[in-house]
């Protein structure tokens, strides 16, 4: 994933999870990135976002802001 890729998904979550400091938030969706392709073997930027938000919002104890 590049930092052009990871940006609009990061910029994303900054928004649905505000008391998070964007590093956190980038260091939890390129970890998520990285399980999304060893589990499927693709490159897949938005399954990764997603598992990314899911993993926020276990870690927050609250769901994203929409």
């Amino acid at each position: 994933m590049t930092p052009d890729e990871l940006d609009v998904p990061v910029r994303r979550l900054c928004r649905q999870f505000p008391g998070v400091p964007r590093d956190a938030i980038a260091s939890i969706l390129g970890d998520s990135y990285r399980v999304v392709v060893e589990a499927t073997g693709l490159p897949q930027v938005a399954a990764a976002e997603r598992l990314a938000c899911l993993r926020l919002e276990v870690r927050t104890r609250h769901p994203a802001l929409h």
